[in-house]
């Protein structure tokens, strides 16, 4: 069998940085990208030319600081289920992710700055207001902004994120067939005394914030109002048509705010 070139893998150009200064002059070449668990390798095809090993660069750590809890780039999901409070949303959705293997090799960094449409850290991060420091920059980022922006995510890598630490309702939700399946969407509701934030994901633009169905947490509208204005903009998948997708999405939406005490 005549196999074609273009079929073949290209060859890849590896490179193993020590500092965040070497990797950050590795990025500056084409068609480079930062090398985690390798879970995302295939996002795109294969056409990726260089990698950048990101494993001598010691960003595999999770450090409790005063107001939230940092997670190096590196660490893994099940690093962060392991180490984050049990009760604290992100910890929920990472450990019901993906399999245990995967769960080993999926990195936090690599997760955010991917941004599949299946990831189950974006909804949580974005629904607790966390944030991240790129290398280069003394910034820390909303992780909301960072995914809006193509700007800034073009050659950036992902140092730490923060999670905050707060004693609010969170809840979390994952759509699947199967526990270990991808998800057809995720739901994230974080409450914090008077604010709420309600984000879901597996929508055309990968997550987005339910303004209306935060406004009728805090009292601002009616439930009825705010299921009216919901607009879910699903694309239909290999698992579900858009319509179903839609009504299966309002039903847990309001079967998760009768879990965290309904409307006020």
């Amino acid at each position: 069998m005549d196999i074609e070139k273009e079929d073949l893998m290209p060859e890849i150009m590896w490179s193993y940085p020590k500092t965040i200064d070497k990797a950050l002059e590795a990025l500056q070449n084409k068609g480079a990208v930062p090398h985690g668990g390798g879970t995302g390798l295939l996002m795109g095809g294969l056409k990726k030319t260089a990698l950048i090993d990101l494993k001598g660069l010691s960003l595999r750590f999770i450090e409790e600081e005063s107001d939230h809890f940092k997670i190096g780039a590196m660490a893994t999901y099940s690093d962060c289920a392991k180490y984050l409070p049990s009760g604290n949303v992100v910890a929920i959705a990472l450990s019901k992710a993906a399999s245990t293997p995967l769960r080993n090799r999926i990195t936090v960094g690599g997760s955010i700055a991917m941004a599949p449409i299946w990831s189950d850290i974006i909804g949580p991060m974005v629904a607790s207001s966390g944030k991240i420091k790129l290398a280069g920059n003394d910034a820390r980022i909303p992780v909301e902004e960072y995914l809006r922006d193509s700007e800034l995510r073009r050659n950036s890598l992902i140092e730490h994120v923060e999670v905050p630490k707060f004693d609010g309702i969170q809840y979390y939700h994952r759509e699947t067939r199967t526990h270990f399946d991808y998800p057809m969407f995720t739901l994230s509701m974080v409450i914090d005394g008077e604010s709420a934030k309600v984000v879901i994901t597996g929508v055309k633009s990968k997550f987005a914030r339910l303004e209306s169905i935060e406004k009728a947490i805090t009292g601002e509208i009616s439930a009825d109002e705010a299921i009216a204005k919901l607009d879910l903009d699903f694309p239909s998948k290999m698992q579900a048509r858009a319509n179903y997708l839609r009504k299966v999405a309002v039903t847990e939406i309001l079967r998760g705010l009768e879990k965290i005490g309904g409307i006020r």
